[in-house]
């Protein structure tokens, strides 16, 4: 395999355990490549910087989240949409105002390159198929709400498409100083 040489970086939240432990066999059911790349998050931004600016930039990310509190996301169902299953949170306006601040702080970042617009919506992808038929035919499993605390976003950085685990290079805390 040929590896790619250009880094990309995220921002996301990592779920706790208790949804791994939920989400993950799922997830390595229906989309094991995936599942070597990522555990079950939530993206707030991607692509963030590159892997060359990543320090100073996780250095401005904790000063413009010092007055961030920690805050609560409640998961609630699966969704279908098109190719592929993921799950929305409940409330999303605390994941978008995190990812406001970022932006304001990185004006050229823009999520997905602008792909889904400006404020695409928050959620964790279970699984993305080849078709929209594949997606339907997948019987998905009885899931309850689950609530948790959100109190530090991982920045992440990974080669895409190669197969290779992306791997935590900071933790920025949420403690609303």
């Amino acid at each position: 395999m040929q590896v790619p040489d250009t880094y990309v970086s995220s921002v996301l939240i990592i779920l706790p355990h208790e949804l791994q432990a939920k989400l993950m066999p799922l997830m390595y059911q229906l989309a094991p490549d995936t599942v070597r790349n990522f555990t079950a998050h939530i993206t707030v931004l991607y692509p963030f910087v590159p892997l060359d600016e990543l320090d100073a930039a996780c250095e401005t990310l904790t000063q413009v989240l010092v007055d961030v509190s920690p805050f609560e996301i409640t998961l609630k169902d699966f969704t279908r949409h098109d190719d592929v299953i993921f799950m929305n949170p409940v409330e999303t306006a605390p994941i978008r105002a995190v990812r406001r601040k970022i932006m304001d702080a990185f004006p050229n970042i823009k999520p997905y390159e602008g792909a889904f617009g400006l404020d695409p919506e928050p959620h964790v992808t279970i699984a993305s198929f080849k078709s929209p038929d594949e997606q339907i035919a997948i019987e998905l499993p009885e899931f309850h709400p689950m609530t948790f605390m959100v109190n530090r976003l991982h920045v992440n950085s990974g080669l895409p498409r190669t197969g290779l685990p992306w791997i935590t290079h900071d933790v920025i805390r949420l403690r609303g100083d």
